[in-house]
């Protein structure tokens, strides 16, 4: 293989690796972010005594709708819990996929490097 070629090959390879950086880049700094974001959801109405000073309501029937709506935030917590931990995992394998084509491309790199250095001209 000539030298014209196997530099057109380093080329190939040098744009591939800035595209996969790129994309790492970006998988990075969205796994960062969602890491940095809380599923947590304040439920405000703790107690029946919160609820009769705040609005006024007291009695079982306000209780039972009270535990309902606690019971509707716990869960509704969990599932973004769920959807955000099986988030975090496909961003995580996505990029330890692309670091792996990374490195791949970084050794072909340098054995294209060294192959020019021992080239003859066309």
């Amino acid at each position: 293989m000539g030298k014209a070629a196997l530099q057109a090959d380093l080329n190939r390879c040098l744009g591939q690796l800035s595209e996969v950086n790129g994309k790492l880049g970006k998988l990075r700094a969205a796994l960062s972010n969602l890491q940095g974001v809380s599923t947590a959801i304040e439920y405000v109405l703790v107690s029946p005594e919160n609820i009769k000073s705040s609005y006024h309501l007291a009695g079982h029937p306000y209780d039972e709708e009270a535990q309902t709506e606690k019971n509707t935030v716990d869960k509704t917590v969990e599932k973004y819990d769920e959807y955000k931990l099986n988030m975090i995992s496909r961003l995580s394998s996505k990029i330890s996929s692309l670091e792996s084509e990374a490195a791949s491309l970084r050794s072909g790199i340098n054995m294209l490097s060294q192959a020019i250095a021992r080239a003859k001209e066309d």
